[in-house]
């Protein structure tokens, strides 16, 4: 089975973009607007892979990378945090199992990151 990526991004249409992209790649995509969801449906998802927006209303990326490496069932899981900031204003950008993509990207590289932290997704089967 494919690797499930969870998309945590507040503006819709870069989500839907995203998760788009990464199913026409052969993942199994799911997408969220907030960060406060994400850690609400974590363990119903059972994600492979996270792709984090850093800046959101209410809880932002970096909140919700504290809370989810203080649990034990998803301390190692996969983060790429998608930004505009670029890498250097993202201390966590350092950490094991973290990487960072630079807002703009295009459809090619967000593959390829996601690629190499979690592996290819299965190549979809046409009928």
């Amino acid at each position: 089975m494919a690797p499930k990526v969870l998309v945590i991004e507040d503006r819709e249409y870069v989500r839907q973009v995203m998760v788009a992209v990464l199913v026409d790649a052969g993942y199994v995509a799911v997408g969220l607007p907030s960060a406060i969801t994400a850690l609400e449906r974590l363990a119903e998802i059972r994600p492979q892979i996270v792709l984090l927006d850093m800046e959101m209303p209410g809880m932002n990326g970096r909140e919700f990378l504290v809370r989810l490496r203080a649990m034990p069932r998803w301390a190692e899981l996969p983060v790429l945090i998608v930004s505009g900031y670029g890498e250097t204003s993202l201390p966590s950008s350092e950490r094991p199992g973290i990487a960072v993509l630079a807002k703009p990207f295009d459809n090619v590289t967000l593959i390829d990151c996601v690629g190499r932290m979690v592996g290819p997704a299965s190549i979809p089967t046409s009928a």
